[in-house]
């Protein structure tokens, strides 16, 4: 339950939610 957790941050885990944050860290997925 921890803010820092990648878990609890969803702009963090979802990439092809965001098609910005998927071009850019869709090369490492």
């Amino acid at each position: 339950m921890s803010p820092e957790a990648p878990i609890t941050r969803p702009t963090q885990q979802p990439g092809p939610v965001k098609p910005g944050v998927n071009q850019n860290r869709g090369s490492a997925v």
